[in-house]
């Protein structure tokens, strides 16, 4: 993953462990939404690390999406550059996370 510049995510069930990781070593998760749960992890970490721009619509907009990124050394480098920075202050903040849970769980208990 580290020598990748940028991470094709599959379809119709998206990387979920594998699309964090690249995200991590700082490397761009393209991918799409789908409509069952394992067809939306990748989308919904690349939100979390606002790289909603690597999300397509479709498959044709997924290749379009991967044209144009291969074509933009600047653009990619540009994404490429905050992401291991991003996703250690957002993923990868574990304190945080584990507040956020605590604070959804408290909401569940209190609504009995």
């Amino acid at each position: 993953l580290a020598l990748g510049d940028l991470y094709l995510d599959t379809t119709p069930y998206n990387a979920g462990t594998v699309a964090s990781d690249a995200l991590r070593m700082g490397l761009p998760v393209l991918t799409t939404r789908g409509r069952a749960f394992a067809a939306r992890m990748a989308a919904s970490l690349n939100e979390a690390v606002g790289l909603t721009c690597c999300v397509a619509a479709d498959l044709d907009d997924y290749i379009e999406r991967a044209v144009a990124l291969a074509s933009d050394p600047a653009r990619h480098a540009a994404l490429r550059a905050p992401l291991a920075e991003t996703w250690a202050r957002t993923l990868g903040d574990c304190a945080d996370f584990t507040r956020r849970l605590e604070a959804a769980l408290a909401r569940v208990a209190r609504r009995g």
